[in-house]
């Protein structure tokens, strides 16, 4: 291809591959963002099931697949 021809080709390629950057980005951020929901949502039923006093930390533990120790800070 010719300088004149590949200008063009080129142009498209770096337009398509920021795009494609941009989204990837996009999608880090929202996963991130969902993964920190649902330590949240955890972290929450956690201190609901302990208030009840009707299970032990390490059982909260086992069923919300948390770690121990942060079950016993709460």
């Amino acid at each position: 291809m010719t300088k004149v021809k590949s200008f063009p080709y080129e142009a498209s390629l770096k337009a398509k591959w920021d795009t494609q950057n941009a989204f990837e980005t996009i999608r880090k951020e929202e996963r991130a963002r969902a993964e920190q929901e649902r330590h949240k949502v955890l972290i929450d039923s956690a201190k609901s099931l302990k208030e009840t006093g009707l299970l032990s930390n390490e059982q909260i533990a086992k069923s919300l697949k948390l770690p121990l120790e942060v079950v016993k800070k709460l």
